[in-house]
């Protein structure tokens, strides 16, 4: 992953020469964790919490991992020399799922009626 800022990170690794792991191992070691350290309330942290556990679980099959219980020796290795490894671990077994938002909620007080007239 390096240690290089992130334009000369970009600069240096245009997509269409870089493997999408290492942008998304980038996105988790570099990103993802600097807006969970830096996150100003918990709905935040959650969302980031989301993050990170769902690029795990791709990055583990994308790097040979076949156990579901335990990380791929290669992710495990990734995550120590970005030395994030203390703060992304947890996240690996954590079950967060997406709430459904989009389901409509009644009005609070508004009663449905045929015409104008009947609902005042």
């Amino acid at each position: 992953v390096g240690s290089c800022h992130s334009d000369e990170w970009r600069l240096a690794n245009p997509p269409w020469q870089t493997n999408v792991r290492e942008y998304q191992l980038r996105l988790v070691t570099k990103h993802f964790v600097s807006g969970l350290k830096s996150a100003s309330s918990t709905l935040d942290q959650h969302k980031l919490s989301f993050g990170i556990q769902e690029l795990l679980k791709i990055l583990h099959k994308e790097m040979g991992g076949d156990n579901e219980r335990e990380m791929a020796p290669l992710l495990k290795e990734k995550l120590d020399e970005a030395e994030v490894s203390n703060i992304v671990e947890p996240f690996w077994s954590t079950n967060y799922m997406q709430a459904d938002t989009t389901a409509l909620k009644p009005p609070p007080f508004f009663k449905k009626s045929n015409s104008y007239f009947a609902w005042l």
